[in-house]
């Protein structure tokens, strides 16, 4: 039960994340280099220290295209 949660929780992020590197994309023509220029870019919030957390876990726990804009499980 638990992992079941943890993983549509884990689908809910990457939809966001996607969201986000496409609305980056209209905005500024191209797609971003990393979820940290999103969050460079004001798309996410990272200025707490569990919000640096919550990147370096993005970072660690999805794979990122960015000749896409895509992010994914690994």
């Amino acid at each position: 039960m638990r992992a079941k949660s943890e993983d549509k929780l884990a689908d809910q992020e990457i939809a966001t994340l996607n969201a986000m590197s496409q609305t980056y994309f209209l905005e500024q023509g191209r797609y971003p280099s990393s979820v940290f220029a999103l969050a460079s870019g004001g798309y996410i919030a990272n200025t707490t220290r569990d919000e640096r957390v919550r990147l370096s876990k993005i970072r660690r726990n999805y794979n990122y295209t960015r000749s896409t804009g895509v992010f994914a499980k690994k």
